[in-house]
């Protein structure tokens, strides 16, 4: 059902790194206990290293703690809104670099660090997108991926 749902939002991808099952592979689990990076507990947007980034993420929690085990999102159209005038059009127009390295490359043996740089280079974005539907100007950087702003 999860695999539906997310399918009226449109098509689907499978993460470049993290497995799905194999009768979904669009579907990424995380398990308590599970050796995940810890990636999975900072701030980021997912896969914003790739020149076309997620369109979004939906979450289901099957087995919930009474307390801690928190996911937050952030509203990052609101975060922009909130900006005064003068750090908006600094920021406006300016672009940032994204780099899967960055998070990721102390995992990559170092026998493949250049095959893995050659098929992720680093891509810009604009620090401020403007969302295709709502034509909302959101802010597009994170600590996981961003490695610096251009200007």
């Amino acid at each position: 059902r999860h695999v539906a749902f997310a399918r009226r939002f449109g098509d689907l991808e499978i993460h470049p790194f993290i497995s799905g099952n194999r009768e979904h592979p669009e579907l990424v689990r995380f398990e308590k206990g599970a050796d995940t990076g810890g990636f999975e507990n900072g701030w980021h947007h997912d896969v914003t290293w790739r020149e076309v980034p997620s369109a979004g993420a939906i979450l289901h929690a099957v087995q919930v703690p009474p307390t801690g085990g928190d996911t937050l999102f952030a509203d990052m159209a609101a975060a922009y809104d909130g900006l005064d005038e003068a750090t908006k059009e600094r920021i406006d127009g300016l672009h940032a670099v994204h780099d899967y390295m960055l998070a990721f490359g102390a995992q990559v043996p170092p026998d493949k660090q250049e095959a893995t740089r050659k098929r992720y280079p680093p891509v810009r974005h604009p620090v401020v997108r403007t969302h295709p539907v709502t034509g909302r100007r959101t802010i597009f950087v994170n600590c996981y991926f961003t490695s610096h702003v251009e200007g």
